[in-house]
């Protein structure tokens, strides 16, 4: 049996050896928390920064965590540092506000504090934003840069619905300013809202270079880019311009490159950042659960001229193969399908891996060492996007259709999914290990920590906390024991 990165979802292997077939365990002590029924969330007011004066600064407290519920408000006040600057909203997550002209580097500091859904409040956590004077004769381009995702149908056929793509902000890619000779002038990475700065000589034509680059040197490092083919280092790129530095600002939108029908001519720019946002999202999800994690090993995307399948190898180098065939099957919309194959390359680096690879479907019976695979694929793909709803899109006789199922009901029959040789067995198991889904699903299957003032059974305001549906939990203050065999394998 493999271990899981410890931080993600640890804890959660002594109850996989109980769903499937190992140790009965025992019952706790009680509430870890001694039974006052709430722990008080953990502020995370993000990462110190330094910028430019005229950028737009983004705070980020989107990793403030609730052990036992939810954040429910967050608040954001400046405690140091002149001037004082307006927060475009102190009640936001993640505010953005106006680096102010300065003369010498000045520090700003920012305190958070959240509260949770029962009213408890966070200690407050504290943010410094450094502001740099603009290099003189330089002016600051500033913008954000966003790109055309393809979005799935929620009911019908359920496929990849061309004709209304949306805008989301491209984070932690590269962006480059180049000259009329395509020398790079100034470089920078896009920040959590895929904003970017670049100081550039006044009066300078320059065309920006979007790169699909997702690279990092401080801990915790990554480098992953996507590009067609394994060898060498060409990612793709969407240029934009030229245009005269003293714009100031200037905001791209990478387009889809796809028709309303399905089909392209040409450049298909979206895609290659589509794919770079998924896997930003899977490893924002690591980090943010597993502190001690600071380096990603290098990993490519081969996306574009391979039809060989959608796969994780380590030869000829750490790859994740995903299609592209607009006829039949591409994947740079399938974001479940991305984050699967990433689950698959943290298994090789972070844990123990023993899949042996090959075909799998949801009813098969499989080699265990697969079933564990394919299902931790499932199971990280739904934490990382905080879906259950699994989907792989593809084409069949000219319609737009996909393939798939809901990591938390399935299995609902015995067969597909019953037992430790199926994967279905295990991608639910630990999904709901890991306790995401609350507030309770239905049915309710993961109810530790039970709402504040539910009763045992009760089905009153969403409780859905119920002894004979609660694994190995909990339930509304009270030890019970249920076992997994009876009810999921």
């Amino acid at each position: 049996m493999r271990t899981i990165i410890p931080g993600l979802a640890g804890a959660a292997l002594a109850f996989f050896l109980a769903a499937c077939g190992g140790s009965d365990g025992g019952g706790s002590g009680g509430p870890p928390d001694g039974g006052t029924g709430n722990t008080a969330p953990t502020a995370n007011a993000g990462t110190n920064q330094s910028v430019s004066s005229g950028v737009t600064v983004t705070l980020n407290g989107s990793a403030s965590t609730d052990p036992d519920g939810s954040i429910a408000t967050y608040a954001w006040t400046q405690t140091g540092g002149t001037p004082i600057v307006t927060l475009s909203n102190a009640a936001a997550a993640s505010p953005t506000f106006s680096a102010p002209q300065v003369n010498a580097a000045t520090t700003l500091t920012f305190s958070l504090i959240v509260h949770d859904n029962v009213g408890a409040a966070s200690a407050a956590s504290q943010v410094t934003v450094t502001v740099n004077p603009a290099t003189q004769g330089t002016t600051n381009v500033t913008g954000q840069i966003t790109f055309r995702r393809v979005l799935i149908a929620a009911s019908g056929n359920r496929g990849l619905q061309y004709d209304s793509p949306v805008s989301q902000p491209s984070r932690g890619v590269t962006v480059n300013a180049l000259d009329a000779g395509n020398q790079v002038l100034a470089s920078t990475t896009t920040d959590s809202a895929g904003n970017y700065s670049l100081a550039i000589a006044n009066n300078t034509n320059i065309t920006l270079q979007v790169v699909a680059r997702m690279a990092r040197g401080a801990a915790p490092s990554w480098d992953v880019r996507v590009q067609d083919g394994v060898t060498g280092n060409s990612p793709y790129t969407y240029s934009d311009g030229p245009f005269n530095s003293s714009v100031g600002t200037r905001n791209v939108d990478i387009p889809t490159g796809i028709s309303a029908a399905g089909t392209a001519a040409g450049a298909r720019p979206s895609g290659p950042f589509a794919i770079l946002d998924t896997l930003y999202q899977a490893i924002q999800t690591v980090t943010t659960a597993d502190a001690t994690v600071t380096a990603f090993p290098a990993l490519i995307v081969d996306w574009g001229s391979q039809t060989d399948g959608t796969f994780f190898t380590t030869a000829p180098a750490q790859h994740i193969a995903l299609l592209a065939d607009l006829t039949e099957d591409t994947d740079e919309f399938d974001q479940h399908v991305i984050a699967h194959e990433f689950g698959h390359y943290l298994e090789q680096n972070f844990s123990r891996a023993d899949n042996i690879g090959g075909s799998h479907a949801l009813g098969d019976r499989l080699d265990p060492r697969v079933a564990f695979g394919e299902g931790w694929g499932y199971a990280f793909a739904a934490m990382a996007l905080n879906s259950t709803d699994s989907r792989d899109t593809f084409v069949l006789n000219g319609v737009q259709r996909s393939g798939g199922f809901n990591i938390e009901t399935n299995p609902a029959t015995n067969p597909p999914g019953s037992g430790g040789d199926r994967e279905g067995c295990w991608s639910r198991s630990a999904w709901c290990a890991t306790c995401r889904c609350w507030p309770p699903r239905t049915p309710a299957r993961c109810c530790w920590p039970p709402r504040p003032g539910c009763r045992c059974g009760s089905s009153s305001a969403g409780c859905g906390c119920s002894c004979r549906s609660s694994p190995g939990s909990w339930c509304c203050r009270r030890p019970c024991r249920w076992s997994p065999r009876a009810g999921w394998c």
